[in-house]
Formats: structure tokens, C-alpha cells, sequence
């Protein structure tokens, strides 16, 4: 078992308020990380697998063999990101919320599920995912209260990931999802 180490990338100690954004790059870059095809010369296998994992979890089936495409887009309409996965024929859009240290709008969720659905429901076939991800653990009460009112899943970092595993020697991925922020 290895020790716990802290993220220098994700410490705001400044308080600049840019650890939220930052989760976005990286979270979009994991994702993209999936898709073999287009990152032959950055991607090696253990890489390819933690970020396969990943994104298992947050389309709900196992995306760990055969071919993945992934697009992402960031601030896509205000929605922090949205993640296009196809994968052995079946057609994955993901609405993802994070939050690092600020709370929860009343409405952001909702606002943002609807903007969402009236883009991708003229997509036949495609599956839709609502998700907050949090860099909170546990994730609050009050955010809790407005997925479930807003047919949204949570997670959070700590859940997605294993804090605890080894290393796959690649630096962004490992200072991000291997280190405690």
C-alpha cells in the first residue's frame, strides 16, 4: 500500500478559485484518453485502462475493450462539460457538473439538463448521462437534494478514482487522480 501524497497541481492555496477549471481540462483529458485511436504516442496500456475505468463508471457498462470514440466539450453552453462516447455501436452523451469548492445554484442542474436534452433527444439512440462530480467527500447534503430532484447521479473524485493505487507513469494522470486535493 502506498502513502498518501497531496496534489501540488490541485492546491489553490492563493485562493484564485482555479482548481474548478483546471478539473475540467483534466477530466476532459481522461476522457479523451479512452480513445486509442487518436492517442497511440501518449497512451500507454496502464493509462488507457485507468481512463477506461473511468469512464465505465460514468456511462454504467464496461469500456474496456474495443474501440472508443471521444469527444469532449468544455463550457459547452454553459455546462462545465460534455462528453460524446461511441463505443461497440451504442451512442453515450454525458452532461457533467463538478464542484470544487463553490456550492450548488438552485436551479444549474436543471437549467442545464434541459439545454442538454433539447441538443441530444433529436439524437435517436443516444443515452443520455446527467452527472455532478465533486471534489467534496461526502458530497453535501443540499447537493445531494438537487441531483436526486433533478434526475442527476453524483459522485466524487475520491469514488472514481483510488487514491491509493500505483502510479502509471504519466504525469498529469497521476498527480490528478493519484494524489488527495
Amino acid at each position: 500500500m502506498q502513502m498518501k501524497r497531496d496534489s501540488v497541481l490541485m492546491t489553490d492555496i492563493e485562493g484564485r478559485g482555479n482548481t474548478e477549471a483546471i478539473m475540467d481540462y483534466v477530466l476532459a483529458w481522461t476522457l479523451k484518453m479512452c480513445d486509442r485511436k487518436n492517442h497511440e504516442k501518449v497512451v500507454n496500456e496502464a493509462l488507457l485502462i485507468e481512463c477506461r475505468k473511468i469512464l465505465s463508471k460514468l456511462v454504467g457498462i464496461d469500456i474496456g475493450e474495443g474501440e472508443c470514440d471521444v469527444k469532449t466539450y468544455m463550457e459547452w453552453r454553459k455546462i462545465d462539460l460534455v462528453v460524446e462516447v461511441n463505443h461497440n455501436g451504442d451512442y453515450h452523451a454525458l452532461l457533467i457538473e463538478n464542484k470544487v469548492k463553490t456550492g450548488l445554484p438552485e436551479h444549474e442542474l436543471k437549467d442545464n439538463k434541459r439545454i442538454f436534452t433539447d441538443h441530444y433527444d433529436k439524437d435517436t439512440g443516444c443515452i443520455q448521462h446527467y452527472w455532478l462530480i465533486c471534489a467534496y467527500s461526502p458530497v453535501p447534503a443540499e447537493m445531494i437534494r438537487l441531483c436526486e430532484r433533478d434526475g442527476f447521479q453524483y459522485t466524487t473524485l475520491e469514488e472514481l478514482s483510488d487514491y491509493n493505487a500505483f502510479d502509471v507513469e504519466n504525469a498529469i494522470f497521476d498527480e490528478f487522480w493519484r494524489r488527495c486535493w
